[in-house]
Formats: structure tokens, C-alpha cells, sequence
């Protein structure tokens, strides 16, 4: 058995040998496979995500968020040995003016190997006309090299206004399933819906019997008696001024799950509505805007 293993073994490293000679082993056409691009393949250059309507928004403090987007040219085709310079150029039918907008750059270049390039664009939102539409429009020039679409980026654009609220007087009406008034963000009681008109508070929610308020609350701010006073339920008013610019309401929480109420507007339109429990803590999406 000794002798046929060698054998054996023998054999086995005489044929590896021969199958390592033998192969023929192109390392130049392996080199053009794996390494090299072929300086001569064909392309096509396009924008992506040619076509978008974009809107700016405005942040929780009421402040204007500008339009942001990314610019982006591809490839189309094997990637190249080389560099590709690719320009753009405003189209004379944009609308925006220059003062509108902010782009990284016109000039972009695909790095040899890679298939696409990218570039800013941001508008100077405080700067356009507040829901007035104009089109940003940008064109691809790589002659034969332009593809068969895509070669015209199309950006329509809109400064969203804010939404003045309507003047006049607004009612709140609220409730406490339990009747010992609210509890909002604190066990014993707690702040109240507020409202924000132009960074002048108003304060808005039922007293609670457990300890005194910090703001004039509807109902009784003393000391708890079920068989004299009513903690259940409250109504409250207050003006929205002529002029005001913004409205932002807020609502602290419901600490036990037990408040409800209720929005109405200067015509009695109801234009919110919580549910006993349902109330989550932060701002109200309450709108009442001057078309």
C-alpha cells in the first residue's frame, strides 16, 4: 500500500506540473478585461430625475425652507478610459431669475471609470414672488453623444405662502372625562394649549383642582369640591388680530388620557378635534388661512 500511495502521489504532481505548463494564459487580454477602458466604447449623457415640481415649505418656528435638489448627469454605456467633461447651460425659456436660485456648478466631469457626476442646486426662496411658478431649465450639449432623452432638465417651482390666519374670535371648547379638570404635562396640572400669533402667547385649558395655574385657565382655580363646583368641561375664546402672520398652536400632552376638545373658528367652522385620550403632545395642525 506504501508503494502505490507514492505512486500515487507521484503521478498526481507530474500532471498538475504538466496542466501548469500547458495553459496558455493571455495576461495582456486579461489586463484589457479587468483594468483597461476602452477609450473608444460608446456613451450617451443624460440628466437624472430630469422632470420635478418642487415646493419650498416653512419650519416649526414659521421660517422659510428654501428648495434643495441634486443635479445629476449619467452614463449611459460602458464607462470610459478617460475623463468626461459634460457642460450645461441655461435654457433661454427658464423663467427664474438669477437672484432666485444658487447651482454648485455648470460644469461637471465623469471621472474615467465612473458613470455619473453631480452638482447643488438651492433656491434663494425669500427672493421669489410668494406662489408664482417659474421653471428652472437646463440643457445637456454632448452632440452625438447626447441621448434620445433626458438631455433637458425641467425644475418647476413655487415659494409657498404662509398661511395668515383669518381675524376674529376663536372658541375652544374643552372637556375632562374624569371631572377633576386637566392634567397636561404634570400630574397635578400643568400648562394649557398655547397659541402662538407672532410670538404673543395665548394660553388656553381647564383649571385643575390639584394646584394653582400660571395663566388665567377656565373654570375654577381653587381648591377641589364635587358637590359645589364642576371640573368636567369649559369653554374659552380669544382674538386673532387683524394683521396677524402666523398662528402656531401647541398642545402639552395628556398625562392620564382623559382630555378632549374641540377648535371652532371665527364662523363657528370646526377646525380641529380630539378625542378623550387621543391628544398627542406638540404642535396642532390647525389652519385657518386667509385665502
Amino acid at each position: 500500500m506504501k508503494k502505490n500511495i507514492n505512486k500515487i502521489g507521484v503521478l498526481s504532481l507530474f500532471s498538475c506540473l504538466l496542466l501548469f505548463i500547458s495553459c496558455d494564459w493571455d495576461e495582456s487580454n486579461y489586463d484589457s478585461l479587468t483594468k483597461e477602458l476602452d477609450p473608444n466604447a460608446t456613451y450617451y449623457i443624460q440628466f437624472k430625475d430630469a422632470s420635478q415640481t418642487l415646493e419650498s415649505g416653512f419650519d416649526p418656528s414659521g421660517e422659510i425652507i428654501d428648495i434643495e435638489s441634486t443635479i445629476t448627469v449619467v452614463l449611459l454605456g460602458t464607462p470610459r478610459a478617460q475623463d468626461i467633461s459634460v457642460d450645461l447651460s441655461l435654457d433661454p425659456a427658464s423663467t427664474i431669475e438669477a437672484s432666485m436660485y444658487e447651482i454648485g456648478t455648470t460644469s461637471l466631469t465623469i471621472p474615467a471609470g465612473e458613470t455619473s457626476a453631480s452638482t447643488t442646486f438651492r433656491t434663494i426662496t425669500e427672493n421669489m414672488v410668494e406662489e408664482e411658478l417659474v421653471t428652472f431649465i437646463l440643457n445637456i450639449d454632448m452632440g452625438e453623444n447626447n441621448a434620445t432623452s433626458g438631455t433637458t432638465l425641467n425644475y418647476e417651482l413655487t415659494r409657498l405662502a404662509p398661511c395668515r390666519p383669518v381675524p376674529g374670535t376663536y372658541t375652544i371648547e374643552m372637556a375632562d372625562s374624569y371631572g377633576d379638570g386637566w392634567q397636561t404635562d404634570g400630574g397635578n396640572g400643568g400648562n394649557g394649549i398655547t397659541i402662538d400669533l407672532d410670538g404673543n402667547i395665548i394660553e388656553v385649558g381647564l383649571c385643575s383642582p390639584y394646584e394653582g395655574s400660571d395663566y388665567d385657565c377656565t373654570g375654577f382655580d381653587t381648591v377641589f369640591d364635587s358637590d359645589v363646583l364642576d371640573w368636567t368641561s369649559g369653554t374659552a375664546t380669544f382674538e386673532i388680530p387683524e394683521g396677524t402672520q402666523s398662528a402656531k398652536w401647541f398642545f402639552p400632552g395628556d398625562a392620564y388620557g382623559e382630555i378632549s376638545f374641540k377648535v371652532y373658528g371665527p364662523e363657528g367652522e370646526l377646525l380641529y378635534s380630539v378625542s378623550t385620550g387621543e391628544g398627542v403632545a406638540g404642535q396642532l395642525p390647525i389652519e385657518n388661512c386667509i385665502l
